[in-house]
């Protein structure tokens, strides 16, 4: 089995980070906010 597994190499790509969504208040000056969205990947 060791040989085996030396000779057929197979390339396995894993995902270790989740795309995230945050959920942020914004200011935009005096008495207007709102709300926006953050995202990374």
């Amino acid at each position: 089995m060791l040989i085996t597994g030396l000779a057929h190499k197979k390339t396995l790509l894993v995902r270790d980070e989740l795309a995230t969504v945050r959920v942020t208040p914004m200011m935009f000056g005096y008495g207007a906010a709102g709300i926006g969205l953050v995202g990374s990947m």
